[in-house]
């Protein structure tokens, strides 16, 4: 606005009446325009943020504790076939989903002390024969007072998605004349894939991938060199037997 009297001052005296009004409606123009563009900017920007269902009901990732706990009756001699197997599962789940270490807290005071120890024992061979390497791995005692049912406790901590709460119908979906999405839209999805991922660090960063067979890429790149086909071959039988099922 300033510059548009400063303008029109200055105009009046060295210009004609018409071009002075000429002048002031360029300056008022083009700070309409500035604004317009603006407003129109920040709607599309909204708009965008409302489409997106990952934006709306976001899928919240954290870190949790997950244990297993091991009962060491009096008087055993170590851990069971049953134990060793639940165990086993456990530190699998630990190598594929675990963040930092495994942790074995063994509770110490206690009656069955010597039961403890072999127990103890027993998962520590059980978690190095999983390919658990030593400094992964955390020994520590927790004071029972002579209970003698406090049982062993192998934790570790690992990612857990959680999805958004949905149900949200505060609008009338038939009265609404803004074209947009409903508050709710896009939250189920969201809420059934976070639990159904099988690792929630794929959520956070893409899984990694194993190195690719060499020589079988030598393998391909000498057949297409030579023009043959690159494709597994198959027997007779196969193809017929392939034939035969889809005829049926």
């Amino acid at each position: 606005m300033f510059v548009s009297k400063y303008t029109s001052r200055t105009a009046s005296r060295s210009k004609s009446p018409l071009s002075v009004i000429l002048t002031t409606a360029t300056v008022a123009a083009i700070g309409l325009s500035g604004c317009r563009g603006h407003t129109a900017g920040y709607s599309q920007l909204r708009g965008t943020v409302i489409a997106d269902p990952s934006a709306r009901h976001p899928i919240s990732v954290s870190k949790a504790p997950v244990q297993m706990d091991i009962e060491v009756p009096h008087g055993s001699s170590g851990l069971t076939r049953s134990q060793s197997s639940r165990l086993k599962a456990f530190v699998a789940r630990f190598r594929s989903e675990g963040e930092g270490q495994i942790i074995v807290s063994a509770p110490s005071g206690g009656r069955n002390e010597y039961a403890i120890v072999n127990a103890v024992s027993n998962v520590r061979h059980v978690i190095h024969g999983a390919g658990i390497s030593g400094h992964a791995i955390s020994m520590e005692p927790y004071y029972v007072g002579g209970n003698s049912d406090a049982p062993i406790k192998v934790s570790f901590t690992t990612l857990v998605a959680k999805g958004p709460d949905c149900g949200r119908w505060t609008e009338n979906l038939g009265d609404s004349d803004r074209n947009t999405n409903h508050g709710n839209f896009g939250c189920s999805q969201q809420h059934n894939l976070a639990a159904m991922v099988a690792n929630p660090r794929d959520l956070v960063s893409p899984g990694h991938l194993d190195p690719r067979s060499a020589s079988r890429r030598d393998i391909l790149a000498d057949k297409w060199a030579k023009g043959e086909t690159t494709g597994a071959q198959k027997s007779e039988e196969e193809r017929s037997g392939s034939i035969s099922e889809v005829a049926n």
